[in-house]
C-alpha cells in the first residue's frame, strides 16, 4: 500500500537553522546529525502548538535515512505502516549545512 505525504499548508513549520560552520556535509550521518540539531533547536523555540519536534516524537521514527540529490540531503524517518499523523521532513544543504524543516501529514 502506498503512503501519501501531504504538506500541512497551515502548519508548515519551515525553519532555517544556520549552523556555525562553513563545511560540506559529506555523509548521511552528518546530515542526520544536523537535522536532529535543527529539530532540538526548533523544539526549544516553538510555542507548544505541536509536539512533532520533541525527542519523544522524533525517536519513534528511527532509523532515519538521508539521501542526497542536487546538493541537498533529504532526511526522513521510518514511518510505521499504520501511522497517521505528523512527521518531519528535513533538508540539509550539502554546501553549508543549512537545515530546513517541514511538517508533513501522513495519511
Amino acid at each position: 500500500m502506498r503512503r501519501t505525504l501531504a504538506l500541512l499548508a497551515l502548519v508548515v513549520a519551515a525553519s532555517a537553522c544556520h549552523p556555525d560552520r562553513n563545511a560540506f556535509v559529506e555523509t548521511p550521518e552528518e546530515a542526520i546529525a544536523l537535522a536532529r540539531g535543527g529539530w532540538r533547536s526548533t523544539d526549544e523555540k516553538r510555542q507548544r502548538v505541536t509536539d512533532v519536534y520533541g525527542e519523544a516524537s522524533t525517536s519513534r521514527f528511527e532509523p532515519y535515512t538521508a539521501v542526497k540529490r542536487d546538493g541537498v540531503w533529504l532526511v526522513r524517518g521510518t514511518i510505521p505502516e499504520s501511522y497517521r499523523g505528523e512527521a518531519l521532513e528535513t533538508e540539509v544543504r550539502e554546501q553549508d549545512g543549512t537545515v530546513s524543516i517541514r511538517v508533513v501529514r501522513i495519511e
